[in-house]
């Protein structure tokens, strides 16, 4: 089950306890997801949490007991719902011309909660959080995004305006955005689930940061214990080595023998110990002593060259 589902599920069980917050919750599902016919209503949801909590919130909130049949136009794609004419009256009493729903629907915050519940499940839709943070509400037209927009910022619910298959939408790629969002929904438990995905995914962040910052010290531990041998390497070779101070020769030693060993790991193994920035300073002038034994010889091939050639 995805996490969208597992959302719905959730918002599709939880029933508020008034008949006022019943229509409201019901007036936003019919906002996102029906559509008016001349003898009924068409749920296009293909949900089916959504379809039943419009079934349900039917039957109590408007006291729509005698829903004749479910049938379906042909071409249709949904639900049809059949309701009696008085009935079919008084739900779009609840709708403004620009398809939002009329003040008396979503005057308190219960309402506004409930009609935010509504809107949640009806269109919206979520990515599972342990892979990325992201939420999406799409509507119908701009003033029911503009409702829901000034609603969700009296909660301080931040989410930003965008489109989806060129329909207004609301969107939030923020872990406490989406957190604030279905906690105002009452989805207490998408909530934990969300919270426990995001520790994961910090402890696991945690985790490879620590791992690629303990792989790139070893990496320059390497490399510089490599190149530290090769200089010690060429001062052998050419019989400088040995005529170095002796705390410059044991340092050699000791490096030569233990490529792998740290700064510290290295001053440990020295007569008498010394601290890492001792062993620093030693391996320092032995690279020194390679550079200038390296340069020093290439002047002489130079010398040795330019006299060849004045022979010549």
């Amino acid at each position: 089950m995805s996490f969208t589902e597992e959302v719905r599920a959730e918002l599709g069980k939880t029933m508020a306890p008034s008949t006022v917050e019943q229509e409201s919750e019901l007036g936003a599902l019919l906002c996102c997801t029906a559509r008016f016919e001349n003898d009924g209503l068409l749920v296009t949801s293909d949900s089916p949490a959504v379809r039943t909590k419009c079934f349900t919130l039917l039957e109590k909130a408007s006291k729509i007991s005698n829903m004749r049949d479910f049938g379906l136009p042909e071409g249709e794609d949904g639900v049809f719902v059949r309701l009696p004419g008085r009935d079919l009256l008084r739900l779009r009493g609840w709708f403004r011309k620009d398809g939002t729903l009329v003040p008396s629907l979503v005057g308190s915050g219960k309402q506004e909660k409930a009609y935010v519940r509504g809107m949640v499940l009806g269109t919206g839709t979520f990515a599972d959080p342990a892979k990325e943070y992201f939420t999406e509400l799409t509507f119908r037209s701009i003033p029911q995004r503009s409702q829901m927009e000034e609603i969700l910022s009296r909660y301080s619910v931040d989410l930003r305006e965008g489109t989806h298959h060129r329909l207004p939408s609301l969107y939030a790629r923020d872990a406490q955005a989406i957190a604030d969002l279905l906690a105002l929904c009452g989805a207490g438990e998408s909530v934990l689930a969300l919270e426990n995905a995001r520790v994961l995914r910090q402890f696991r962040g945690n985790i490879n940061r620590q791992v690629n910052c303990e792989t790139a010290n070893i990496a320059k531990t390497v490399s510089a214990s490599r190149k530290q041998i090769e200089d010690i390497d060429y001062l052998a070779d050419h019989g400088v080595l040995e005529t170095l101070p002796e705390p410059l020769q044991e340092m050699a030693r000791v490096r030569r023998d233990h490529p792998d060993a740290s700064l510290p790991e290295l001053g440990s193994l020295l007569d008498p110990p010394v601290g890492k920035s001792g062993v620093n300073h030693r391996l320092r002038r032995l690279s020194e002593a390679a550079d200038r034994a390296r340069n020093q010889g290439r002047n002489e091939e130079t010398t040795v060259d330019a006299g060849n050639m004045e022979e010549q």
